[in-house]
């Protein structure tokens, strides 16, 4: 069988009229809305430019990363279909315009959409599925209780472009942005709506009929066209008004939502058998998880979900797939839920999903067989090679491009390693661990050795925190602000005791014991404890451990705040240990 490149190459000299618009026409439009076409294709209202055109200054404006580097669902073989495209008669004159890109991580929305004018007089609207982006997924999630800034978005931009264009229009998306077509057809006004021939909604997540309004999804359903592969997770999502039309994968697993392993019949999609039974069990996880849940309740899972997942330090899919399966029992393990069935049940979706890699696997398993023909120039590739021109790319030049980045990584590995120290926690955990054990052992015990070797460590940490802080600022990265306020407070009875030749000062202990109460307080008023079954329920649970080690502590420093005493020397060893600890399980 053959891919979308191999429909391309053998179908893209044929024009619409002499073959009319097809489903794998839809999966390569599709497929080229997930490119960044900033400063290439016109935004709204502001012209157009051919595909050919388009696809000349993608590769100018990108470069060679740009083509070759992309990750994610949608993006790695991306340039390649807009590189065939333009290639051929089918696509190369048809007309693009009208982009436009969204990104606000403080509603948590990601959207993008294209308009392509097509030489049969139609106009096909694309909307961008969901990327890498853990805010994008978490978009995926909030459709299970409102309606998202992506479809609010999604129906304006349709109005818009519907009102400017001529003759029949169609619509359609992967992933998510199938989910915005639909929506934004379902609720255009019946003047522009009546002018929408086809819905495409490609592996797209459903609706819920306590968000939208089902009425208005049936009276297109007539129009619309589900394909989902037999592993369908993201297609099986909520509820849709038509029955899918199953499509055969060369991929495995979650990696069958990548259209690019969708195979062709001719000019058409290969149709499968059905959903594939391990799909069918996750599909079962996610409906125990969201469905038995009222709209309030959806709300708050998915914001304690996200805020693990956020726990990591992950920003991408990609980025959590490398930290690898114990990044899954990091997201279990800061879940704000006590229900260890709801636990296990995140446990297995994630672990369902392909352990850490999630949707970043499906960027690697094509490789050379994926449209093995398209593209010309393998030199494109070669060592020390410049950017190469738009007809000099190739699958071959991305393989050669790889291959010369990972060399190039693997002679700064040493270097890489001792930035990834600088950088990891388990660096930082160990260090804690090594202070709560020194506290511990020199509780009420005036041996010098051991308090020099205690102040030492902490100042050292202290200094590691600070300028980790300071370099992260400097460089334009995420600069954690607990850096900052960690390495202050660690600091200031390191710089007492060398500077002033004592311990602790009164003001230092009445502000760490009051900042530590009001934190503890507030971890432990997270779990709504009610009653001695769910306070003990909850001590498993190490939010709460952790919130009344806090508020021992700061009780301790501000009873007593002149001095360390015994007990407070050992409550600040266990709390100081055990956060090193826990750092160290949950790397």
């Amino acid at each position: 069988m053959s891919d979308v490149l191999d429909y391309l190459r053998e179908h893209g000299d044929k024009g619409l009229a002499e073959e009319p618009f097809n489903e794998v026409d839809n999966l390569a439009l599709c497929q080229v809305s997930y490119l960044d076409f900033s400063g290439v294709v016109p935004g709204l209202g502001r012209g157009d430019v051919t595909v050919r055109e388009a696809w000349e200054s993608y590769a100018r404006v990108q470069g060679t990363d740009g083509i070759y580097g992309l990750t994610g669902m949608g993006t790695p073989f991306a340039p390649f279909v807009l590189q065939a495209m333009a290639a051929g008669r089918r696509f190369a004159g048809a007309r693009m315009g009208d982009f436009l890109q969204v990104m606000a991580p403080a509603r948590h929305e990601q959207f993008a959409a294209v308009r392509f004018s097509l030489g049969d007089g139609t106009t096909y609207v694309a909307y961008r599925g969901t990327d890498n982006s853990l805010d994008g997924w978490r978009e995926d999630f909030m459709l299970s209780y409102e309606v998202v800034a992506a479809q609010r978005d999604a129906l304006a931009y349709l109005r818009r472009v519907a009102r400017s264009a001529r003759g029949r229009i169609r619509v359609g998306g992967h992933s998510k942005g199938g989910n915005l077509a639909a929506f934004a057809v379902a609720f255009l006004p019946d003047e522009l709506g009546g002018r929408v021939s086809e819905v495409w909604c490609n592996d797209s997540p459903g609706f819920d009929r306590g968000v939208v309004d089902f009425r208005r999804l049936e009276a297109i359903a007539g129009r619309t066209r589900l394909l989902t592969p037999e592993y369908s997770v993201v297609g099986a999502l909520l509820e849709h008004v038509v029955e899918p039309e199953y499509v055969v994968s060369a991929d495995k697993g979650i990696g069958q939502h990548s259209m690019m392993s969708w195979q062709v019949e001719g000019a058409r999609l290969a149709r499968g058998r059905g959903m594939a039974p391990e799909a069918a069990r996750v599909d079962a996880l996610f409906s125990q998880l969201v469905g038995s849940r009222d709209l309030a309740g959806r709300q708050a899972f998915v914001g304690d979900v996200f805020g693990a997942l956020a726990a990591t330090g992950a920003t991408t899919t990609d980025e959590f797939g490398a930290m690898g399966p114990a990044a899954v029992e990091t997201v279990v393990a800061h879940l704000g839920t006590r229900d260890p069935a709801t636990r296990g049940q995140v446990r297995d979706v994630l672990l369902s999903l392909g352990g850490g890699a999630v949707v970043s696997a499906v960027t690697e398993p094509f490789g050379a067989g994926i449209g093995a023909g398209t593209g010309a120039g393998a030199e494109a590739g070669e060592e020390g090679a410049v950017v190469p021109a738009a007809d000099e790319v190739s699958l071959e030049g991305m393989r050669r491009h790889r291959e010369r980045r990972e060399r190039a990584q693997s002679r700064m590995a040493p270097v890489a390693a001792i930035g990834a120290i600088t950088r990891s926690e388990v660096l930082r955990s160990s260090v804690l661990l090594a202070v709560g054990i020194l506290i511990l052992a020199n509780a009420n015990v005036p041996t010098p050795v051991l308090g020099y070797a205690m102040v030492a460590t902490a100042g050292v940490y202290a200094a590691f925190l600070l300028v980790r802080y300071v370099m992260a600022r400097r460089s334009g990265a995420d600069a954690d602000p607990e850096d900052l306020a960690i390495g202050i407070l660690t600091a200031v009875p390191v710089l007492a005791v060398v500077f002033l030749r004592v311990a602790v000062s009164l003001l230092y202990n009445l502000v760490l014991g009051g900042a530590l109460l009001v934190w503890g307080i507030k971890l432990a008023r997270q779990e709504h404890v009610r009653g001695a079954r769910e306070f003990v329920a909850a001590l498993r649970h190490a939010r709460m451990l952790d919130g009344l080690l806090a508020i021992v502590l700061g009780v301790l420093l501000l009873v007593n705040p002149t001095q360390l005493d015994l007990y407070s020397q050992i409550m600040a060893g266990i709390y100081v240990g055990w956060h090193g600890v826990w750092g160290l399980i949950t790397r």
